[in-house]
């Protein structure tokens, strides 16, 4: 038979990963990389705790005790999914624009730094005028 206090830790674990994962989502808007950092620790250390508390309902329960544990956590459990894949798309749509961004500014640097030689093909220019003299 499964504790209810493990229902009880089980469903404190999943509303503290439901609130990490909204405050991932306001720093993933307002791309506050260092606070991401701390987050994905949190949300980490959450994911553990209710891997264990999983393993624990699981060597404890029969299966018809299991999935009906289990029921009683699916909305949270939906919820959280939910919320993980939009912060997934999010980081997918700022390294995309990222990548742009750095492919616009490497083209606009190789513009700048390459010139023609006599024979009409590009070459790097040198940062420093050769044979020129004052």
């Amino acid at each position: 038979m499964i504790d209810p206090a493990l229902l009880q830790q089980q469903q404190k674990r999943l509303t503290a990963l439901q609130e990490v994962l909204e405050k991932e989502f306001a720093a993933l808007k307002q791309r506050q990389v260092i606070e991401l950092a701390e987050l994905a620790n949190s949300k980490t250390t959450l994911l553990a705790q209710l891997t264990a508390l999983d393993n624990q309902a699981r060597e404890n329960a029969t299966d018809d005790e299991y999935q009906s544990w289990r029921e009683n956590l699916h909305e949270l459990l939906r919820s959280c999914r939910e919320k993980n894949d939009v912060n997934g798309k999010l980081i997918e749509m700022n390294l995309i624009a990222s990548r742009k961004l750095s492919s616009i500014l490497a083209q606009a640097r190789d513009r700048d730094a390459m010139t023609y030689n006599d024979h009409g093909l590009t070459q790097p220019r040198s940062s420093m005028p050769l044979g020129i003299k004052a």
